[in-house]
């Protein structure tokens, strides 16, 4: 499941039923937190599903909500158990569905590169050299969207417009000598 391109609104599960379709039978469902939470990930549900005689497929709705702060993949389940009124030794399997909403920031980029330097110089960034190495000292890595970039009022716009999350952003570089 994933919400990359668009906001998804809900999710439909089928639920297969096998066995004696001869008679009817009722099963439960309901939502439960994983990691993401119910009202801020997803809507909780829960309801009957009711196979009458000859029915082998139902279908069950869960709403999912938009997050758009957020680049963790998280997860919720969907519990199904025998309802009271149904043949005790009806068997489910699986009882217990993980759905996994796969969060991805659609198209947000920084707008410029950003600034590499040493930790020495992190509080006067108008002094970072690209040109400059900086061996065995630790490095720090300013992008247009933090507040400590020396042009952030020319990129702020740009970076609320995309709703970029400094706080979600992870760095890799390499240096060589």
């Amino acid at each position: 499941l994933s919400n990359r391109l668009l906001d998804l609104q809900e999710i439909q599960l089928t639920v297969l039923r096998t066995g004696d379709l001869a008679v009817t039978t009722s099963i439960l469902y309901y939502t439960l937190n994983g990691t993401a939470r119910s009202d801020v990930g997803f809507v909780y549900s829960k309801g009957v599903i009711r196979f009458g005689k000859d029915e082998s497929r139902k279908n069950i709705k869960i709403r999912i909500l938009p997050d758009h702060q957020t680049s963790v993949d998280t997860w919720l389940y969907i519990m199904l158990e025998v309802d009271s009124g149904s043949d005790p030794d009806m068997m489910i399997e699986p009882s217990k569905v993980q759905i996994t909403i796969i969060n991805i920031v659609p198209g947000a980029s920084f707008p410029d590169l950003p600034m590499i330097g040493s930790l020495v110089q992190y509080n006067n960034t108008s002094t970072l050299n690209y040109s400059q190495s900086y061996y065995d000292q630790p490095l720090v890595c300013i992008t247009p969207c933090d507040d400590d970039h020396p042009n952030i009022t020319y990129y702020h716009s740009e970076c609320n417009r995309q709703q970029i999350a400094l706080e979600l952003t992870e760095y890799e570089w390499e240096m060589s000598r």
